[in-house]
């Protein structure tokens, strides 16, 4: 039996269908991992615009529903070239509409992020309002306490780094500063996603435009205490090696953009305006000069080992004999003094909990 070439009427439809695919293999799956990261992104954050100060759910389900719908109708009819430009397309228009929505200053926020701190310099002065200086009970119960405080820059001795691991990831973690004064109490200051009442934070929902930013400012046996005892978390307590002048520079960078988030709102966002990336920026400001980037400023729970190797810890001993020496836990402190004592006095026992 002899076999004939097949005819031009029927290798066209082949050729249409191969090129109603996407032509190769390669571009097919180049289209389908872009164009899924293009839906994936886009019905994510129309979901979460159904947050506490988002669109009603109804609204949102029906823009969910019709963005599926031009999806499929693209990827099923469109040739390829078209939906390589829609899809684009329409997630940049997604992205101009999570942009209008404006951050606020006047929504129903949680206890501790009841009040925005206010910030007044006079020279050496600073008073800050709303300070910060909430008490923890043994039952869990907490009294709120707002008060104004003034701090003498003048007697600025140093600052420490402060990284609190996640439990469950210890790879990501939160940041904070205190700075010590010669006269009078430390002040301590963490940069948050600003919770409203019965919200909880997420990593991925801090991607849309879900949280506005706020720096809290208080003392630390409200701002560490409260992640020690009432979360129970283990946090590591580094000494900044840097000038004074820089130190003060840093704080004041701090001082003054929390005085402008008191009258003008922002959004927090996990990767831009998070704990971390927001103490750097007002580092570089204080220092004059970029800090290399590095993936463990995304990724803090290493950040401490980064300020390390730029040279911004102590650096005549190992990095793991320094970590060891900066582990502080409810546990460790409470070896040393009763537990009342401990949270009244725990600025001093953090730094002096190696001499017994």
């Amino acid at each position: 039996m002899s076999s004939s070439a097949p005819t031009s009427a029927e290798t066209a439809p082949a050729a249409r269908r191969g090129r109603g695919t996407g032509g190769t293999g390669g571009a097919r799956v180049a289209r389908f991992v872009v164009g899924g990261l293009i839906v994936l992104w886009s019905t994510i954050s129309m979901l979460l615009l159904a947050g506490p100060h988002g669109t009603p759910g109804i609204p949102r389900l029906a823009a969910v529903a019709v963005w599926i719908l031009c999806v499929y109708l693209l990827a099923r009819h469109a040739p390829p070239l078209a939906s390589l430009i829609a899809l684009p397309t329409l997630a940049l228009a997604i992205v101009w509409g999570l942009r209008q929505i404006p951050p606020r200053l006047d929504r129903s926020w949680a206890e501790d992020h009841a009040q925005a701190p206010s910030v007044a310099l006079d020279g050496d002065l600073v008073t800050i309002g709303d300070f910060r200086s909430f008490r923890h009970s043994e039952d869990g119960q907490i009294e709120a306490r707002w008060e104004s405080r003034t701090f003498d820059l003048g007697t600025l001795e140093g600052c420490d780094y402060i990284v609190v691991p996640f439990p469950e990831n210890p790879k990501l973690a939160h940041t904070m500063v205190s700075f010590r004064f010669a006269e009078g109490p430390n002040l301590a200051l963490s940069v948050e996603a600003r919770r409203e009442v019965g919200e909880a934070y997420s990593v991925v929902r801090a991607l849309f435009r879900q949280y506005e930013l706020i720096y809290v400012i208080g003392n630390e046996e409200d701002l560490l205490g409260s992640r020690l005892f009432a979360r129970g978390d283990a946090l590591y307590l580094h000494p900044v090696v840097a000038d004074v002048a820089v130190v003060r520079s840093f704080l004041v960078d701090l001082l003054m953009t929390a005085a402008e988030l008191h009258g003008t709102p922002r959004w927090y966002h996990t990767l831009r305006s998070n704990c971390t990336t927001s103490l750097v920026q007002s580092f570089e400001r204080a220092r004059g000069e970029r800090l290399p980037w590095d993936l463990r400023i995304l990724l803090p729970g290493g950040s401490d080992e980064l300020v390390y190797d730029l040279g911004i810890l102590e650096s005549t001993r190992p990095f793991a004999d320094l970590r060891r020496e900066a582990r502080v836990d409810a546990s460790l402190l409470e070896e040393r003094s009763a537990v009342c004592a401990v949270r009244e006095n725990l600025s001093t026992l953090l730094r002096h909990r190696s001499s017994d």
